[in-house]
């Protein structure tokens, strides 16, 4: 399963849940985490993609 969403939801939602002073982990994690999944193309892989608010994409 792949679940995406767009990077200030992403970022957003993970300082509204670890506060402002997590904000450069959060950028460093979400630049590792893209490389990552680019490099095995895990979207591509999946069998289910959902969208942030749990509603299939393509």
């Amino acid at each position: 399963m792949w679940v995406e969403a767009p990077d200030d939801l992403r970022l957003r939602r993970g300082l509204d849940r670890d506060g402002e002073d997590a904000r450069e982990h959060w950028l460093a994690w979400m630049e590792a985490e893209r490389d990552h999944y680019a490099r095995h193309r895990t979207r591509e892989r999946a069998d289910v993609r959902l969208d942030a608010f749990g509603r299939p994409v393509a």
